[in-house]
Order: C-alpha cells, then structure tokens, then sequence
C-alpha cells in the first residue's frame, strides 16, 4: 500500500489536486487499517492456532515454543497496526517529494523511541521479547503520529505551498 499510495500522492501533486490527494490519503488509511485490523484480529483471537501451523506436537518442544509465542502474537497484533500507519504516511509524503524532514522524523522515531523503549522494556524492565516488540511498535507509533500531522497540516490542508520551500 505504501507503494500505491506514493505513485497515487505523486500523480495528485502532477495534477495540481489536493483534494485528490485527500482522497488518495484517506483511501489509502481505509485500506491499510481494515488489512492490518484484519490481522490482529486473527494475532489477538487465535493465536495459539496460528502457531499450531508451524509446530510439530510430536516433539517435545512444542508445547514451550507455543507457550513463549502467543505473547509475541499479541505484540505483533499492535505492532501490525502502527507500521502500517506509518508506512502509508510515509508512502504519502514520499509520493509529493517531502522526504527531508520525515525521514529526519523517522530517525528520531525508530532510533530514538523504538530502539530505547525496546531496550527499557526488553531489558531493563526484563520483558524480554515482547518488551522489544512492543518497543518497536511504540517508535512506530510515534512516527506514524508525527509523519501524518505533517501531511495533514502541511499538504492536506494547503496544497503544495509547503513543498515550494
């Protein structure tokens, strides 16, 4: 979705359309929420099944392998719905050519947030794994935050004023 919504944003700026790249940028969320919602859902109320498909019940470590993975499942869930937010809002403002100061976010997102949230949560606080995940998923968090206040505010809103700099 990142991809389409790139070439989608990019074809609205060509054209001079905001409201077309409005309208790229909310289909492009309907989308990637009722796929990543989709997802978790299945993370969130299955997970030991979805495991179950990957696990031989035959061996020994089966039944530990399931116990350690449900958690993850349940990180993944979240983790699921934040990257994609992030990830078509990234594809956004990459497709109208605002790329210096999202990539500046995601730096300061994914370095700064997600790897020492990770690192707190993971092993400071001794979550392991799942401290990790969710670590990851809060850097992402903040960056989706942040990436879609900026196309809102600066794009959305006004055009292409904001890029003319």
């Amino acid at each position: 979705f990142s991809q389409m919504v790139s070439i989608r944003a990019g074809n609205a700026k060509g054209r001079d359309d905001s409201k077309g790249l409005r309208l790229v940028a909310l289909s492009a969320v309907v989308l990637t929420v009722s796929v990543s919602s989709f997802s978790a859902l299945l993370f969130l109320t299955m997970p030991e099944r979805l495991i179950s498909l990957y696990l031989d019940f035959d061996l020994p470590e089966a039944s530990a392998v399931l116990t350690f993975a449900v958690p993850m499942l349940f990180a993944a869930a979240a983790f699921q719905l934040v990257d994609g937010a992030q990830a078509i809002a990234m594809g956004t403002l990459r497709g109208i050519q605002d790329i210096k100061i999202p990539s500046l976010y995601a730096v300061i997102c994914y370095w700064g947030i997600g790897v020492s949230t990770s690192y707190l949560l993971g092993f400071v606080l001794g979550w392991r794994s799942v401290g990790v995940w969710i670590g990851l998923a809060a850097g992402l968090a903040a960056a989706a935050v942040l990436l879609w206040f900026r196309f809102w505010r600066q794009h959305a809103r006004t055009g292409y004023s904001a890029l003319g700099r």
